[in-house]
């Protein structure tokens, strides 16, 4: 079995292709037990995300609130909303993922009425619950769409844009009073502050860093910082920190052949032993084993 990652920026943006630039759709079927720790690590896109979990059931953490998503039920996730995927009981779903302008032209009427409207609101999710008759009625077009579609279908693209204004129009249908509410300027402070200390975090990762340096990046108090990490990705500044650089050093000892010590403290741990220790806590081996089981693709490298 595979480990997956989701791979991301410094800022925590999913970097996928998320179909092409003349037609960015795409769906995908995840079985979460695959990813590594049996989880979607935190991430964000800028495209809005329908999610149907096809078997057992599925967690994602989202907005500092847990949400257990059982089999035939789903979510709506809006455009730029922090978020992450897990399971403990070997969880599968289906998620459709497009971008806004995928609806309507970014000029056009239809989509200053019927998209702008959503992506500026303070709406940043939907659970999506077969008992209540509309969401039953888009997690049964997800389903549709999951068991039939195909790329080699004669009017596929057709198809698929007609699937994705209909669950829209259902979703802006029954959502639109809430939509039109002024949106949650605290939710958008969180996510502004998220992501100015998450940026700080990636471009100084390899020296020393302390909660003030990340809370002063934002312009907020130590304590601030803290609850921003807690609600946002429910982990604290100096816990994403130890991660994000053992995801550094992981890629660099993958991608180049530079000695471990000097990929320990170029990605800012001062201590060789204490790498050593972190990493194999993060990834269950030793950075000198994930060495040793790319050593032969450097070895292709250099023929």
């Amino acid at each position: 079995m595979r480990n997956y990652e989701m791979s991301t920026d410094h800022d925590l943006k999913a970097l996928l292709d998320y179909g092409t630039p003349g037609f960015p759709y795409i769906r995908f079927d995840d079985d979460i037990a695959r990813y590594k720790g049996g989880c979607i690590d935190w991430h964000w896109h800028d495209q809005l995300e329908f999610v149907l979990v096809t078997s057992n059931s599925v967690i994602c953490d989202i907005d500092g609130i847990t949400l257990t998503v059982p089999k035939d039920s789903g979510l709506f996730i809006n455009s730029g909303v922090i978020h992450s995927f897990r399971t403990s009981t070997d969880g599968t779903m289906c998620s459709f993922l497009f971008t806004p302008h995928f609806i309507a032209p970014t000029q056009s009427l239809a989509y200053k009425r019927f998209v702008l409207p959503v992506i500026s609101s303070g709406l940043r999710y939907c659970a999506l619950s077969p008992k209540v008759a509309w969401q039953k009625d888009i997690l049964d077009m997800l389903f549709a769409n999951a068991q039939s579609a195909s790329e080699e279908r004669e009017l596929y693209e057709l198809d698929i844009q007609i699937f994705v204004l209909e669950i829209w129009r259902i979703l802006f249908e029954n959502l639109k009073t809430l939509i039109a509410q002024t949106p949650d300027n605290r939710t958008i402070r969180l996510q502004n502050r998220m992501h100015l200390m998450l940026e700080y975090i990636a471009n100084n990762y390899q020296y020393s860093i302390s909660v003030d340096d990340i809370a002063r990046s934002a312009a907020i108090s130590t304590s601030e910082a803290q609850r921003c990490f807690h609600t946002a990705i429910q982990s604290t500044p100096i816990r994403y920190v130890l991660e994000y650089r053992l995801g550094e050093a992981h890629r660099l000892l993958q991608a180049t052949d530079l000695p471990i010590s000097t990929i320990a403290a170029n990605t800012g741990f001062e201590s060789i032993s204490y790498f050593d220790r972190q990493y194999r806590k993060q990834f269950g081996i030793s950075p000198s084993t994930t060495r040793k089981n790319c050593r032969h693709t450097f070895a292709s490298k250099s023929k």
